[in-house]
């Protein structure tokens, strides 16, 4: 396993762990730090992106980081909504880069999707 996925993988268990048993110091310690190492893994991973993709990846993964860091303190609603923005950046990011290697939206996913999302 490469070093950076598994510090990935350990700071994510930490997190996790942090969370379940009310301990907030742990994940402000490791929750920080998932995105930056699966932004580096990606990084010295060998895989080959173009650097219009890569800029839009490291850029979806920071805004899930600040997402991550915004949301350890769910309870505060200015937190709240700052963090679930982040999350919408991140995931317009995650789309584009979808769309840009040839996934398209299908009826059949959206419709319900779409349905969810209005009676939300």
């Amino acid at each position: 396993m490469r070093p950076l996925r598994a510090g990935y993988l350990a700071a994510a268990a930490v997190t996790v762990f942090g969370a379940v048993t009310g301990r907030e110091r742990l994940q402000w310690l490791t929750k920080p730090l998932l995105m930056p190492l699966l932004a580096a893994d990606t990084v010295t991973s060998g895989v080959e992106l173009d650097p219009a993709e890569r800029r839009i990846l490291l850029g979806s993964l920071a805004a899930a980081t600040v997402g991550d860091v915004l949301l350890i303190d769910p309870d505060d609603d200015k937190r709240l909504i700052a963090g679930a923005s982040s999350f919408a950046v991140m995931q317009t990011g995650y789309s584009l880069l979808w769309w840009r290697r040839g996934a398209r939206p299908r009826a059949a996913i959206a419709a319900p999707r779409l349905v969810a999302w209005a009676g939300a």
